[in-house]
């Protein structure tokens, strides 16, 4: 089953995403190799990527463990706020946008009533041009938002 696949290699993750440059991945799989250290602290400690962009390849490499019921297939893009996946929804086989909250900022009060003003906003807004909103929810410290995912809309 897919629970007893090893996740991939954070760096090669991280690399295939273009959030390493390759001569940087290089030097941090020496580096990781001989430390026995783990490749997100180190990359934190030496600045060279936000907790955002952590947070991303650590999700990208166990796909179906993030958000229960979805399977992240991609970035779509992501911001202050949030990251956007592109997944699938598994019990109705649809592909989704999934915007997830970040959790340090989801312990925001502020942060976290604008994310579920907005997530109602849309599931309110029923109409062919605006995107519908499918699933809102929290889970292990996210928070999440599945959308209608619409191919080359922004």
């Amino acid at each position: 089953s897919m629970a007893n696949t090893p996740p991939a290699d954070f760096l090669t993750i991280a690399e295939q995403q273009g959030l390493l440059p390759t001569q940087t991945f290089h030097e941090l799989t020496a580096e990781v190799a001989e430390r026995g250290i783990d490749p997100a602290t180190l990359v934190l400690q030496k600045g060279l990527m936000s907790p955002t962009q952590v947070e991303i390849v650590e999700t990208l490499r166990q796909p179906t463990n993030a958000i229960p019921g979805y399977e992240v297939q991609s970035v779509i893009g992501y911001g202050g706020m949030g990251v956007v996946y592109r997944a699938r929804q598994l019990n109705l086989d649809r592909t989704v946008a999934l915007k997830t909250i970040l959790v340090n900022l989801a312990s925001n009060p502020t942060m976290l009533a604008r994310f579920e003003q907005e997530a109602q906003t849309v599931a309110r807004l029923l109409h062919p041009h605006i995107i519908a909103a499918y699933d809102f929810g929290r889970h292990a410290g996210w928070l999440y938002f599945a959308m209608e995912y619409v191919e080359g809309e922004d």
